[in-house]
């Protein structure tokens, strides 16, 4: 049995919301999108989504028990709800699940029905999406979406009525917002808490299905850097000023793998009931309690996370294939497990995006030998990792234990 609300799999242990539903190929059609240039015929599945929530009092799916337990749902990753193509769909849906008591987050750019919402939404966060500083540039690139400046009305709309509002310098292009200071200083003065900033990228496969306009607009100077594993020396000095200059205003900040502490998630946990945890909250954790070299072994990682995760054994398997499907020709990992089984796995694979292995305060502790790093495992061949507040030297899986 399908279910359109899913687990988050793609951000399990980054993002404290552990639900998404998607909708509608998303009408603000920004050219840069992920979300539409992977899948650009999706459709939603309302029958779906209503049957699946007329379940949750009962169901025993994890999806129903986490609604039931007061877990978030986010809307959307990968679709605007308040875009053209969604709003008559996600208006109804969002008062249905305000009705039942299952709590949501908000991801937009603004549009249309947000009044409505705002009617009966209880206090809810939202992710609002500004990459642009220019309004003809912004037009260009994401020509559904609405003005800049309603957005930053909608910032102080969402405060007013006692929402929690982090922004989205998302993706941050040096072309778009040449000077960062301008959109964080005024998404902070609105009421924004805090920002996640974020570098663009783009496959080779979402370059070819951008299309002639789609690529004037972003231009292939921006594209080429796009596609580049490691950002030029100046996009890399722009993304560091950008996230410096906002801990220098007071906003918590959020990228994917970064290493420093961060209080970007706390509005979240003080809104909903149940959350999931994150890798964040351990990395804080780390800085709170650990010196320099520090070992940690997995037990210590599992009973961090064990205690705020559903019990029993689930079909989560998905959660690694969201980010590294080749691991399963590595790994015998069960269509069924616990969520500690599934730890252990992201604890010992670098290969996976959120493994603590590939952010820079961690690294595996190993022994460095003529033939390369051989990784000290325990008794059932887990890993230990090792707390450094030093970025890690050239090989940055690996590091000696003093």
């Amino acid at each position: 049995m399908s279910n359109p609300i899913d687990l988050y799999c793609g951000e399990f242990t980054t993002s404290p919301v552990p639900l998404e539903v998607s909708l509608n190929y998303c009408s603000h059609s920004c050219h840069y999108c992920f979300a539409n240039l992977n899948n650009p015929t999706r459709t939603s599945d309302m029958p779906g989504i209503m049957r699946q929530l007329a379940r949750v009092p009962d169901g025993a799916s994890l999806q129903t028990i986490l609604m039931r337990a007061g877990c978030p749902v986010l809307v959307s990753n990968r679709v605007d709800p308040f875009a053209l193509s969604n709003y008559q769909q996600a208006v109804p849906m969002l008062e249905t699940m305000t009705e039942m008591g299952i709590p949501f987050a908000i991801q937009t750019r603004g549009g249309r029905g947000i009044d409505d919402v705002l009617k009966f939404a209880p206090p809810s966060v939202w992710y609002v999406s500004i990459a642009h500083t220019d309004d003809a540039d912004r037009k260009r690139v994401e020509p559904g979406a609405p003005p800049l400046g309603e957005r930053y009305e909608l910032i102080q709309k969402l405060k007013a009525h006692g929402h929690r509002v982090v922004l989205g310098l998302n993706p941050l292009v040096r072309e778009w917002v040449p000077d960062p200071d301008v959109v964080l200083a005024r998404a902070k003065e609105c009421g924004a808490e805090g920002v996640w900033v974020e570098a663009l990228h783009f496959s080779h496969r979402q370059t070819t299905r951008m299309g002639d306009k789609g690529q004037a607009a972003i231009t292939l100077p921006v594209i080429g850097r796009a596609m580049k594993k490691i950002p030029t020396p100046d996009d890399l000095a722009h993304y560091t000023n950008a996230r410096r200059s906002a801990v220098d205003m007071g906003l918590e900040v959020m990228s994917i793998g970064q290493s420093c502490r961060s209080d970007f998630w706390r509005p979240f946990q003080e809104t909903y009931e149940t959350t999931f945890p994150v890798m964040q909250d351990f990395v804080n954790a780390c800085w709170d309690t650990l010196g320099e070299g520090d070992v940690i072994d997995f037990d210590t990682f599992a009973e961090f996370f064990v205690p705020s995760l559903p019990e029993g054994e689930w079909p989560i398997d998905c959660y690694i294939g969201a980010k590294a499907r080749d691991l399963f020709r590595d790994h015998k990992i069960p269509t069924k497990m616990t969520y500690e089984q599934l730890l252990a796995v992201i604890w010992s694979e670098p290969r996976l995006g959120f493994s603590p292995s590939r952010l820079r305060c961690f690294a595996y502790a190993g022994e460095k030998t003529p033939e390369g790093w051989l990784k000290i495992v325990d008794d059932r061949g887990l890993p230990f990792l090792v707390f450094t507040r030093e970025e890690c030297g050239t090989d940055e899986y690996y590091t000696e234990v003093n």
